[in-house]
């Protein structure tokens, strides 16, 4: 991602489903994100519409908009390949991983 004002870093806003397990995914993927020089927003437990919102929003009290927001769930596809999956999605619809 490139921002047209490069005198500021790039603002990454990270949600997770109801999974028990989700804040520690959540916290790994922030401090990753983080890593690489972006400002991270946690909105924790939250929506996929809420996140990609978080992208398109003027709110100064959430901290929106941000530049991309990436969202961890699960999709369940035992009918196609037996097991459950992970997925993250980024902002504006666009899946940034393949189904691992």
């Amino acid at each position: 991602m490139k921002r047209a004002d490069a005198s500021k870093p790039l603002r990454v806003s990270v949600g997770h489903d109801s999974r028990i397990s989700a804040q520690v995914l959540q916290d790994a993927v922030s401090r990753g994100i983080a890593g690489s020089g972006l400002d991270v927003v946690q909105y924790r437990l939250a929506s996929t519409p809420a996140m990609f919102n978080s992208t398109l929003t003027e709110d100064k009290a959430f901290l929106c908009p941000v530049d991309g927001a990436i969202m961890i769930t699960v999709i369940f596809l035992t009918t196609e390949t037996g097991s459950n999956s992970s997925q993250m999605l980024v902002g504006l619809g666009r899946q940034i991983s393949k189904t691992f």
